[in-house]
């Protein structure tokens, strides 16, 4: 009997599991190894009348880092946040793989680049544009049935957060 085992699949499921994994790594065997999230939103409430004043302030990403990467901790990791133009749909048996991929606008909402912490559990907060945010804001205060919980996955159908494919570094 050997020790170790290793084990190749084409595909292992990835959905459902609240984690996001983006990054690009260049192994010196394996070589490149790149990894993008593709996140679906949930509606959120709001219940505000619409003859009430509201003020749109800003509208966030907020990641909890998990403090886990491999590679280079050193450099400085940059991220494209796009919006998805597909809507993300389960495979017939309820999972996405590593494999999965959806169509997502070309233009990126934001860039985002920090230096990693490792072994801490920081926040990374990205914001986005104002005029998406305002966007919703908008159709929300105003009932707009676009943005209504039968609705929503339709107008909003998620973002994916993609590495820049120019770097080498760490997966988050």
């Amino acid at each position: 009997l050997f020790p170790y085992t290793t084990l190749f699949r084409s595909s292992l499921e990835t959905s459902g599991k609240q984690v996001v994994l983006a990054g690009r790594y260049v192994h010196p065997v394996w070589g490149k190894v790149s990894a993008a999230s593709y996140i679906p939103y949930v509606r959120p409430q709001y219940s505000t009348e619409a003859d009430v004043t509201v003020k749109f302030d800003s509208l966030m990403l907020v990641l909890s880092s998990s403090g886990d990467f491999v590679g280079d901790t050193t450099l400085q990791q940059r991220y494209f946040i796009h919006l998805l133009t597909e809507k993300i749909i389960l495979n017939d048996n309820g999972y996405l793989y590593n494999n999965s991929s959806f169509a997502y606008e070309p233009e990126p909402l934001t860039v985002y680049s920090f230096i990693p912490s490792p072994r801490t559990s920081e926040k990374l907060e990205i914001r986005l544009p104002d005029k998406l945010g305002k966007d919703l804001l908008t159709r929300f205060h105003n009932h707009d049935e676009s943005v209504a919980v039968n609705h929503f996955e339709d107008y909003f159908k998620g973002i994916v957060i993609i590495p820049d494919e120019q770097q080498s570094y760490s997966l988050l």
